[in-house]
């Protein structure tokens, strides 16, 4: 066995030149050792080395290279002599470098917004507004485009105040007002409410929504003309809804046969509103309209008064509400635990009247709540009862 310098490495030849193993008497010579047949290569663990195997009786020729430091992984050139009776020639090469035999397709993941707007809708059950798109998320947000203004302290941002007795006043009796709600495609209004209003029966009002502050483009419009004394309500019929999320709302008010010569209003409340699916209130409902009035006794033993306003206060009952359903997580998170006794909501206990219970009001206390525990709120077995009391006047 001989060896020479390569590039990577020493050569070594092994020469077998006798028959094969299993042609020899058995047990006859030392296994694996000179003459056998077989060759032993000692030096297969040293990836450095080139081997060159001649078996002159077999006509096999084998190169075998590994190359450690370029990691190219592995390159065989196998020949069978075809006096053998065999003709099949193979070259075989493996070369990481080039990542054969591997296909990879990158995918590149880029987030993507998504806004979704759900809402379980009707017309006839309770509904609560408690948020006010029409105020807008600055103030001084409504504009008026045509009608004018009253002297005094008549502005047209006077209606989102919660303050009954402040109101806007206008100069004619067609008026043009719009509002900013302040973001883009935000409101998709379902209900609206004019309060402390002098409007007559004869008088409608044109809504329209737009995000374009021109109005060239209108998302949607309709027109108002139920006009009830005192306050106005619209609901939004089931059919239109949802309204397209506009920005801006302009309102045309027009009452031509009004004897004051100018039309006012104390609110203009608009949004989306709390809007009861499956539960609610029972049947009975108290409606009280309260007195305010100045009054002293004088000396006929009777009393002198000067009527200063009236207000209502109404009264309704949840009976066994279903903790499990959203209607009750949304009224003590959205309505008890946030307006609380301190800010007023527009409730419509029976929307398909709303003028015969409506009320722009507070709470009068956060109520009790009477649990009747049957089980797991998550299979309906927790109900629950309260009153509900809301007065104008506070």
């Amino acid at each position: 066995m001989t060896g020479i310098s390569a590039g990577f490495g020493p050569i070594r030849y092994l020469d077998c030149s006798i028959t094969g193993y299993l042609e020899g008497p058995y047990l006859s010579a030392p296994y694996l050792g000179a003459n056998t047949g077989y060759c032993s290569l000692p030096y297969m663990s040293n990836p450095y080395m080139f081997f060159d195997l001649r078996c002159g009786n077999l006509g096999l020729e084998a190169l075998q290279v590994i190359d450690a430091e370029v990691n190219t992984g592995l390159e065989s050139l196998q020949t069978i002599d075809a006096e053998k009776n065999t003709s099949i020639e193979t070259l075989q090469t493996i070369d990481a470098e080039k990542n054969t035999g591997i296909e990879i397709i990158r995918f590149r993941a880029d987030p993507t917004g998504l806004q979704c707007f759900f809402a379980l809708y009707n017309v006839n059950l309770l509904r609560v507004l408690c948020e006010f798109d029409s105020r807008g998320v600055v103030i001084n947000n409504w504009v008026v485009q045509a009608g004018g203004t009253a002297a005094g302290h008549f502005d047209i941002n006077n209606i989102n105040t919660d303050i009954w007795e402040e109101i806007y006043r206008s100069n004619d009796v067609q008026i043009t007002i719009d509002c900013d709600i302040g973001i883009a495609r935000k409101s998709r209004p379902d209900t609206f409410w004019w309060g402390n209003h002098n409007l007559t029966s004869g008088a409608n009002i044109t809504v329209i929504g737009s995000n374009d502050p021109t109005f060239v483009a209108p998302e949607w419009q309709f027109i108002v003309e139920t006009i009830t004394p005192e306050q106005v309500f619209y609901i939004l019929p089931e059919d239109d809804f949802p309204l397209t999320g506009v920005r801006y709302v302009r309102q045309i008010i027009v009452d031509t046969t009004n004897p004051a010569g100018y039309l006012e209003f104390g609110h203009i409340l608009f949004s989306s509103a709390i809007v009861f699916n499956g539960d609610c209130i029972t049947q009975d409902i108290t409606k009280q309209i309260v007195q305010f009035k100045d009054e002293f006794q004088t000396e006929g033993f009777t009393s002198s008064m000067n009527h200063r306003a009236l207000r209502k206060n109404v009264n309704f009952q949840f009976k066994n509400l279903r903790t499990g359903l959203g209607n009750y997580n949304r009224l003590v998170d959205d309505v008890f635990l946030k307006a609380r006794t301190d800010l007023k909501c527009l409730w419509i206990p029976y929307p398909l009247q709303p003028t015969r219970f409506g009320v722009f009001a507070k709470l009068t206390t956060i109520p009790a709540e009477q649990h009747n525990l049957l089980g797991d709120a998550s299979q309906d077995l927790d109900f629950v009862s309260f009153d509900i009391s809301v007065d104008e006047a506070l």
